[in-house]
């Protein structure tokens, strides 16, 4: 019997190597190459049901270019868009190792890989053969002029902003009608540059387009319709921050794009003029995804963490979010100061392993 396939691994304590996706006993006599880990090969059983003997195959490669969305340690691969599409690569652990500590999401890399797909998990991969760009060596500043604005500008920050919002969801009574989601409850926490609470607010906002939430709404936000319906106006939403930002000026700070939006979209329904300055609201989400070169969205208690804090169990209430963001700037800023890179990044690929 003969087995062939990509030689991805191998455990001499087990006396096991792995072939796609499947993991298979050797014989004790049989010593396997490290350095076929990543080809082609052709396996032959023994008698006894153990592999004998590993042959190297020669097998048709195809070299590539491409830009790097994620890098995934739980299985060692790289993520990259080819004609519209995700392709997941396979990386032997002698060329993960390396490549993890030299390219990160955003760069190009170029490559060979082997054309036979293989199967872990379910999920198809294709199989790096090598690596042929040269990596980069790592800069002082990180690429990003738009990061780097925000590290410098938050330092000299006096206040610090922190702000979730909620928003209004469609449902089946909206079916076949146009709907917009509108924020419908807010959360602010004001610290100066210490971290001490200036002031915090709070409350629910009667959305102005479409005034009677949803069941939809209500049931993921675990709200009552009433306290929407009895909250403050979209307009004295807005005095209350626009007062804040004219008494403080202070920097703020939200988790994911979604906030952005919202507040932007909530101009227009309201026919009112943008709020902040650009520049003046920041994602925070995006800052530790380009600071710490996460690959993907971070959730907001993920990140809490990430830096060694307990969150308890998740609730969407603005204020607490708020509350919690305040405590991932500062972790994040005192993270700043620290002589090493502080590890977010293993810490967060540590709990989503996990999952």
């Amino acid at each position: 019997m003969e087995i062939i396939g990509i030689f991805l691994n191998v455990d001499k304590e087990k006396h096991q190597l792995q072939v796609n996706e499947n993991w298979y006993p050797f014989e004790r006599g049989f010593s396997p190459g490290m350095e076929w880990i990543g080809h082609l090969v052709r396996a032959e059983m023994g008698a006894s049901g153990k592999i004998r003997h590993l042959e190297v195959l020669l097998h048709k490669i195809r070299e590539a270019k491409g830009k790097i969305q994620s890098l995934n340690l739980g299985v060692p691969r790289v993520s990259m868009h080819f004609e519209g599409r995700l392709i997941h690569f396979y990386v032997p652990p002698y060329l993960f190792r390396s490549m993890k500590e030299k390219f990160r999401p955003g760069n190009f890399l170029r490559f060979q890989y082997y054309e036979q797909k293989v199967v872990i998990n379910k999920v198809s991969y294709l199989v790096i053969a090598k690596v042929l760009a040269d990596a980069k060596k790592k800069p002082e500043l990180h690429s990003s002029p738009e990061l780097n604005k925000t590290l410098v500008t938050l330092k000299k920050t006096q206040y610090f902003a922190f702000m979730d919002l909620e928003f209004s969801m469609t449902g089946p009574e909206y079916r076949g009608k146009p709907f917009v989601s509108e924020i419908i409850q807010v959360g602010v926490i004001l610290t100066d540059a210490s971290g001490n609470l200036v002031e915090k607010f709070s409350s629910y906002i009667r959305p102005t387009a479409h005034p009677k939430v949803t069941g939809r709404t209500t049931d993921f936000l675990k709200i009552n319709k009433d306290a929407v319906a009895t909250g403050m106006g979209y307009r004295d939403f807005y005095k209350i921050i626009k007062d804040i930002i004219q008494r403080f000026n202070p920097m703020f700070f939200v988790w994911g794009a979604n906030d952005g939006f919202m507040l932007k979209s909530s101009y227009e329904v309201n026919r009112l003029e943008p709020l902040f300055a650009e520049g003046q609201i920041i994602n925070l989400q995006q800052v530790h995804r380009q600071y710490f070169e996460v690959g993907q969205d971070i959730g907001l208690y993920n990140a809490l963490k990430s830096y060694g804090l307990e969150t308890g169990i998740q609730i969407h209430d603005a204020l607490v979010d708020a509350l919690i963001l305040s405590h991932i700037f500062f972790q994040f800023r005192n993270a700043l100061e620290l002589p090493e890179k502080f590890p977010f990044k293993e810490k967060y690929e540590g709990l989503m392993h996990k999952k």
